[in-house]
């Protein structure tokens, strides 16, 4: 599985954007982040996940700002290719999945169900993880672009992938530089063409009306000076002067170390009678703590702590308890979730050594029922 922290693609993507746009004769091309996604399972909505499941009965959600990316003025007409890329965290099945425009409003922190589409239908394919699949949705952000800039189109309202026999999940944009991406590569105009040459000189006009007479000569010269007189007495003194400009600022602080988010949980029910474990990613649970434990690749601190289940025990006496471990060692990260609550916090911090192995325990109490559980956290790096 890809690490966030480890991932600069989208760093060279930016630096390869502006090179392009600059060469002369090269098509200029722009990308863009999804600003929202969330997978929805039923009538319950992810959009926190760092994860988009693609499966039988569960869809994600998408949606750019073309807004904020396209040229202003920018048409159907002027735009060459859309390519929709996907970065594959895990193939649970491989297979093909949909692309379909969505007609109605939608936002991640409160969608809840799947979203009507319209007529637009393209088609996309997993075999392998950890590798990019691109999806041409041309047709689509062209008439994004019309209803934005222009006439007629359709409104933007983002897509939804749907299963036609994938179980695939893929990077969300919790996942800084491997989320969904929308790369556009805009007709190039060329440059202008040179001037033409000039033409003959046009022939000359009438003369002009005399002009009035001129000023009197000048005065002889001036005598010789007469001698100085007493010097008068100090006037008042003037009006304070402007303030000077503001002197340079002074050189910023160094910068702080850099956040990023790791997370995992189990696409599946998590056994809500025995003691399980999970990992990173949605790889699922096992009774079997090294099946899941993933060695660390850098050494850091580990804080806010999250753990959410996909509906609640309705019983406080119906718990679930989640650790973060280290080496098969509990941690202070860990809280419990009962009653009506579907998430519980721990703000820690927790060090974590380079090569260390993570994991985070599952304890049920009570009885709370067989659920899918999540967890994410931020990882501090000095």
């Amino acid at each position: 599985m890809g690490w966030s922290f480890l991932r600069t693609g989208a760093v060279l993507t930016a630096v390869l954007m502006g090179a392009l746009l600059l060469w002369p004769g090269v098509a200029p091309a722009v990308d863009t982040f999804a600003t929202d996604d969330a997978y929805v399972v039923g009538t319950v909505g992810f959009g926190n996940s760092p994860s988009l499941v693609v499966s039988s009965g569960v869809v994600s959600l998408i949606k750019f700002d073309l807004l904020n990316t396209l040229p202003s003025g920018a048409c159907a007409s002027n735009i060459q290719k859309a390519t929709l890329k996907l970065f594959v965290q895990d193939v649970s099945a491989a297979g093909s999945f949909n692309v379909q425009d969505v007609t109605s409003v939608w936002n991640e922190a409160t969608v809840s169900s799947a979203q009507t589409t319209g007529g637009f239908s393209a088609s996309g394919s997993v075999s392998t993880s950890d590798d990019f699949v691109a999806v041409d949705i041309t047709t689509l952000v062209q008439a994004w672009a019309d209803n934005q800039n222009c006439a007629g189109g359709e409104a933007n309202n983002g897509i939804q992938l749907t299963s036609t026999g994938a179980n695939v999940t893929f990077d969300s944009k919790e996942i800084n530089g491997y989320g969904p991406r929308l790369d556009i590569t805009l007709v190039n105009t060329g440059p202008s063409g040179p001037s033409g040459p000039s033409g003959p000189d046009g022939p000359s006009g009438p003369a002009g009306p005399s002009g009035p007479a001129g000023p009197s000569g000048p005065s002889g010269p001036s005598g010789p000076a007469g001698p100085s007189g007493p010097d008068g007495p100090s006037g008042p003194s003037g009006p304070a002067g402007a303030t000077g400009a503001t002197g340079p600022s002074g050189p910023s602080g160094p910068q702080g170390p850099a956040g990023q988010l790791i997370g995992g949980g189990t696409p599946t029910n998590a056994s809500g009678a025995a003691t399980t474990y999970m990992g990173p990613f949605e790889l699922g649970s096992s009774a079997t703590e090294s099946d899941v434990q993933v060695s660390f690749p850098v050494s850091g601190t580990i804080k806010d702590f999250q753990a959410f289940v996909e509906a609640a025990t309705g019983n406080v006496t119906k718990i679930w308890t989640l650790t973060l471990r280290v080496n098969g060692t509990a941690t202070v990260l860990t809280c419990s979730i009962s009653g009506t609550a579907t998430r519980c916090t721990a703000p820690g911090p927790a060090a974590i050594t380079a090569g260390d192995l993570l994991s985070v325990q599952i304890s049920p109490t009570g009885g709370p029922g067989g659920k899918p559980i999540h967890w994410r956290a931020k990882v501090t790096v000095p």
